[in-house]
């Protein structure tokens, strides 16, 4: 069974309600350390308008000095209140201080069900924390296939078209586009002995001298 929660919880409330919610314990340190912010209620007490103004009834009053909560939280008895608001918001300071008993403090209850949000929220996000990890892993490289890279049906093969182009020209018509005084004939019959292979890469003629050289370079590969 869910325990109550009240709209102005203790401390033992809050830390039961947030036990069941959760399934954790909770203390009073806890509670201060999630931010929660305690409340006191202060009796109306004629002689004080600077407090109460024209009020003629108690109110709801907020401990605002950080100083007065970690005393609460280091002390573990009593709180002692040396600063909070008026009926209207504004400032006061309390000397020497106020003393009020631990089972006087309270929590609002919107306050406490965000501190269950917010746990909550923080428990999704470790949990899924190793699975975002696993997804955002790197997949591992695909070793790459023995022996040399294969061509795709879709893909031109240009060393063949180059290659188609040359086996048309002639050795006579070499000669006649670069004399060499009868040497391509020569050419041609030692590339029928070795075997003619499609060439892999040609480089291009930039100077008129070379293109004897690279006309061989294209045509035959020794």
């Amino acid at each position: 069974m869910t325990p109550y929660l009240p709209k102005y919880a203790t401390i033992e409330q809050a830390c039961d309600w947030l036990e069941h919610e959760t399934g954790e314990s909770w203390i009073l340190a806890r509670l201060l350390e999630c931010h929660l912010k305690p409340w006191i209620w202060i009796d109306y007490k004629p002689g004080w308008p600077d407090i109460f103004g024209s009020r003629l009834e108690g109110y709801l009053a907020p401990m605002v000095f950080a100083g007065d909560t970690q005393r609460m939280e280091a002390d573990g008895t009593d709180a002692l209140v040396t600063m909070t608001r008026t009926h209207d918001g504004k400032l006061l300071k309390i000397e020497p201080g106020w003393r009020v008993p631990l089972a006087e403090i309270r929590f609002k209850r919107e306050n406490i069900q965000r501190v269950l949000e917010i746990v909550s929220a923080s428990s999704v996000r470790h949990v899924n924390a190793p699975a975002a990890r696993e997804e955002a892993a790197p997949a591992p490289p695909v070793p790459a296939p023995d022996g040399p890279p294969q061509k795709h049906s879709d893909q031109p093969d240009y060393d063949a078209e180059l290659a188609a182009l040359f086996d048309a020209v002639t050795a006579q018509a070499l000669e006649t586009m670069f004399p060499d005084g009868r040497g391509w004939e020569s050419h041609a019959e030692r590339a029928a002995r070795n075997g003619l292979r499609i060439p892999t890469n040609v480089t291009a003629c930039t100077d008129e001298r070379d293109r004897g050289v690279c006309a061989r370079s294209v045509v035959f590969r020794f």
